[in-house]
């Protein structure tokens, strides 16, 4: 059987570390590359598009989808207001992020959705989100430390562990995670259960509540420990790349 191809949704970005200054760049970070192929899957970066036909056609070409992080989520999606601590935005990234986990679930793909991805999915399915954790809610929590992903910064507390993230990884009760985020679910879509949270009450990981399809998000990284040697991580990549596989043996027969 042929490796599956799991979509990496890209980003967006003009001033990319002093170069290319007046031209975007597409970029994907390489530890969601590297966790998908230590998975079993073979990884394919999707640029941003901002029409439907190409999304469907992306769709058409993938087995599987991961939406990663990236700027903040434009506060006009979910009728707020922009806050002081509202960061960066990039429209045509938001429009292609919910177009393109809209019709994955219209097509039940197997998808996981990290940080933005997570945010921009609780959106894209009539939730909202809070602006900045510490100005919003006060947290004393940093859950922006340090940006490159590598250390368990804070705990976070399993309320299901029948869930689909806690099968894939046995991981029960209390775990450390890492954590580069200033923006988090504030009402969860209804479509949405929640799974995890941080002490603070910040929701960590979500699934769906009726199962649909194979469907993981998380706020904080797994696929940076996942590339650094966290296998339990990496587990639910290898989840989503054996649902796969079993539902093309299900076609096959």
């Amino acid at each position: 059987m042929k490796k599956p191809m799991i979509g990496i949704s890209s980003n967006e970005q003009a001033n990319f570390d002093g170069w290319f200054t007046s031209h975007y760049i597409n970029y994907v970070k390489s530890e969601a590359i590297d966790v998908v192929d230590k998975a079993g899957g073979v990884p394919i970066l999707i640029p941003v598009r901002s029409d439907d036909q190409h999304i469907e056609r992306y769709l058409d070409t993938i087995d599987g989808l991961i939406i990663t992080g990236g700027h903040d989520v434009n506060p006009l999606l979910y009728n707020d207001d922009m806050g002081l601590k509202c960061g960066n935005l990039h429209p045509k990234t938001d429009y292609f992020d919910i177009r393109l986990v809209q019709k994955a679930f219209e097509r039940k793909m197997p998808t996981i959705v990290i940080c933005r991805g997570l945010q921009v999915t609780n959106v894209a399915f009539n939730g909202t989100l809070i602006q900045d954790i510490n100005l919003d809610i006060g947290s004393t929590i940093k859950h922006h430390a340090p940006e490159e992903g590598d250390m368990y910064v804070h705990c976070i507390e399993i309320f299901d562990n029948d869930s689909l993230f806690s099968k894939l990884t046995n991981y029960k009760d209390k775990i450390y995670v890492n954590s580069i985020h200033h923006q988090a679910i504030d009402k969860l879509a209804p479509i949405f259960k929640v799974v995890a949270k941080a002490d603070d009450g910040i929701i960590e990981i979500v699934e769906l509540k009726d199962e649909s399809h194979f469907f993981i998000g998380t706020q904080f990284h797994p696929e940076i420990l996942g590339s650094l040697g966290n296998d339990k991580m990496t587990d639910l990549f290898r989840g989503m790349i054996n649902y796969i596989n079993e539902e093309k043996l299900k076609e096959v027969k």
